[in-house]
């Protein structure tokens, strides 16, 4: 989810100016490390601005440490080699430099006047500044939704038009990253597309009825961000996805902590059919069909009262979820975002670890070894 805009700083002269628009919940940032869920739009430059860029940047810098990675190695940068680095890196490293990025992670797309490249900026806690450069993948979109459905055997809800080339690559990505285990719990959850929900703010939302039913919806927003960002590793092309990728893998998160409940409330909701059908039939009877008829009803209200409790147990905090609280420690979540809840937080670690597992394992390792060895899978089929 993403929030109204606010200024992110005051613009050098000539500079063009930047708006940011923050993940809900973000509140301010602790000196931690983290993954930027931050949305920064930043709009086209000109050759004037590099030779701004060139003059501020060392002098924003100035008393941090810089490097940049190159080939797999992070070199360190002096002030006199910052004014050198390309377009695009002396850009993002402009836009990272502000206190209230200290210890995050950003995925940016940056546009120069040479075009638009892909760079991640490393902020410690204190400042210190690590960037790399990367090259866009060569992706072909599914042609539809029917494409789609096909080739992951879920459903995609063609309806609506808004299922643009943009939105089914993306979703493409997401469903091409889960283990069999997750897509297979994916299959009887279907996957719509509507222009906004009830907030513009909205970037994806996974629903769950009092019918058993589960979905996940895509909304505009998380769609348009493409423009501005991205997720994944930029040292390597084919893996660098569309930022709409981890707004469909955080929705999945949700699946996945929700399934015990949700199979708990599937149950349930069997039973309570087949028990009244049992009970259609004993008052349809007479004499002793009645009398053994009624008895079976007793005792499937007496296992219905078990099912009840396993249900409301699992919609509260099913295990997967409490698995995951007690696996990662202290630390509540990656991302400023998950700090709002434990389902959040679950939900902002399943979509980095699929998307971007060395993100996770910077900003919260003890959630990416939990991921790693499989627990939530185990804890699913709970």
């Amino acid at each position: 989810m993403i929030a109204a805009p606010r200024a992110l700083l005051a613009p050098l002269a000539l500079l063009a100016p930047l708006a940011l628009f923050a993940a809900c919940g973000g509140g301010e940032r602790a000196p931690r490390l983290y993954y930027e869920t931050t949305l920064v739009k930043t709009p086209d430059s000109n050759a004037q601005e590099y030779a701004n860029l060139q003059r501020a940047v060392p002098k924003l810098l100035e008393g941090r440490r810089v490097s940049v990675v190159e080939r797999g190695e992070a070199r360190a940068v002096s002030p006199r080699q910052l004014a050198q680095l390309p377009h695009a890196l002396l850009r993002a490293l402009w836009i990272a430099q502000q206190e209230s990025f200290f210890g995050g992670e950003l995925d940016l797309k940056v546009r120069t006047p040479q075009g638009t490249t892909p760079v991640t900026v490393w902020v410690g806690v204190g400042g210190d500044v690590r960037a790399q450069a990367g090259a866009w993948p060569s992706r072909p979109a599914p042609r539809s939704p029917e494409e789609l459905e096909r080739r992951w055997r879920v459903q995609v809800d063609a309806k609506d038009r808004g299922w643009s080339e943009r939105a089914l690559r993306a979703l493409d990505v997401a469903l091409s990253l889960l283990s069999p285990e997750e897509l297979a719990l994916m299959r009887d959850v279907p996957i719509f597309r509507e222009k906004r929900g009830d907030s513009k703010r909205k970037a994806a939302l996974y629903t769950q009825g009092t019918n058993c039913a589960a979905r996940v919806t895509l909304y505009d927003t998380a769609v348009t961000a493409q423009s501005d960002q991205f997720i994944g590793d930029v040292s390597v092309p084919e893996r660098i996805y569309p930022i709409t990728t981890m707004a469909l893998l955080h929705e999945v998160g949700h699946a996945v902590h929700n399934a015990p409940g949700r199979r708990a409330q599937c149950a349930y909701l069997k039973a309570v059919a087949e028990r009244n059908a049992l009970a259609q039939r004993a008052n349809a009877a007479r004499g002793a069909e009645n009398a053994r008829l009624v008895s079976e009803v007793a005792a499937r209200d007496k296992r219905l009262k078990g099912l009840e409790a396993a249900m409301t147990r699992g919609m509260k905090r099913g295990p997967v979820l409490a698995a995951y609280v007690k696996a990662r420690g202290k630390r509540r979540a990656p991302t400023n975002y998950g700090e709002t809840s434990d389902g959040e937080s679950f939900a902002e670690s399943f979509a980095l670890y699929r998307a971007d597992p060395k993100a996770l394992k910077r900003a919260l390792p003890t959630a990416h070894a939990w991921f790693g060895a499989g627990a939530h899978l185990k804890e699913m089929s709970k």
